[in-house]
């Protein structure tokens, strides 16, 4: 087996690296490079720029349900020599591999400070108005994490905590959903009984001006009726008139000569006669 007894080591622009010799720091900085002997040299890589971490933690609330809290929190480093002082971020300097715990560890101390703030609110209130207070959780909690001496003797800032989701249990979920639920069926009845009514309302009004156009039209044929009726009473009344008048005229003339002046007209109007039978007994009381 071929050991190499001397290596060379370019680190990454945006990672801070520490390099120790026998326990002895020899370099440092953001993208170290140098050569290094493998069997006395610690390489520690801690990355610079923001780093973001999801989590998912319960707790319970005031009146003892629980709450499970999901969310994001963003977090970098300030001091790079005294998180390496606190976390182990030694790699392999041949594959850039982390050796050392530290990855894992930082983020996890993030995060149990975080569940610590939550846990101190969430216990003081009921699951309802835990549910609704999503914003005044992330910013409550980061404020207190920023006020925390902890991480500014750790070299770490959080800069942003966000709480995307907090929910209850699945069948307490449902029971809250249930008055929201039935509310909103509630509605819709009383929205469809509006309608309903409006359409009732609205036939009932078609109906009550359809009568009322009969009740007009009807009163019309009555005026119409009984003008109809005083025109032929007074048209009959003229030709009964006219009539008398005209028999007024032959007051005093004797028969005779009654008889000879409609046999005058008869023959004055003999064009528009077709056919006329005079019988004998009607000239008969005629004079010469």
């Amino acid at each position: 087996m071929v050991q190499n007894f001397i290596g060379y080591f370019k680190g990454e622009p945006t990672h801070h690296q520490r390099m120790t010799v026998n326990g002895k720091v020899v370099a440092t900085g953001k993208g170290l490079a140098c050569i290094y002997f493998p069997f006395r040299t610690n390489v520690e890589s801690l990355a610079m720029t923001a780093l973001d971490q999801p989590f998912s933690f319960k707790e319970i609330t005031a009146d003892n349900q629980e709450a499970t809290l999901q969310g994001t929190f963003v977090y970098n480093v300030k001091e790079p020599s005294v998180v390496l002082d606190h976390y182990n971020f030694a790699i392999d300097p041949h594959t850039g591999v982390y050796k050392g715990d530290g990855p894992q560890k930082m983020p996890d101390a993030v995060l149990e400070m975080i569940r610590a703030k939550t846990r101190a609110i969430v216990q003081g209130r009921p699951l309802e108005e835990i549910l609704m207070a999503s914003t005044e959780l992330s910013d409550t909690v980061l404020e207190g994490i920023q006020r925390a001496s902890l991480f500014k003797e750790r070299g770490l800032v959080v800069d942003v905590i966000h709480f995307s989701s907090i929910a209850p249990k699945r069948e307490i979920a449902a029971g809250l959903e249930t008055p929201y639920r039935e509310s909103l069926l509630a509605r819709a009845d009383e929205a469809s009984y509006a309608r309903r009514a409006a359409a009732v309302e609205k036939e009932r009004a078609i109906k009550e001006n359809e009568l009322a156009t009969d009740v007009q039209l009807e009163r019309g044929r009555v005026d119409l009726i009984a003008l109809q009726a005083r025109n032929i009473e007074a048209e009959a009344q003229a030709k009964a008139k006219a009539l008398k008048l005209e028999l007024e005229a032959f007051e005093g003339i004797d028969a005779e000569k009654l008889r000879a002046h409609a046999l005058y007209l008869l023959g004055k109007n003999a064009e528009n006669i077709g056919t006329l039978t005079i019988v004998p007994e009607v000239l008969a009381g005629l004079k010469s």
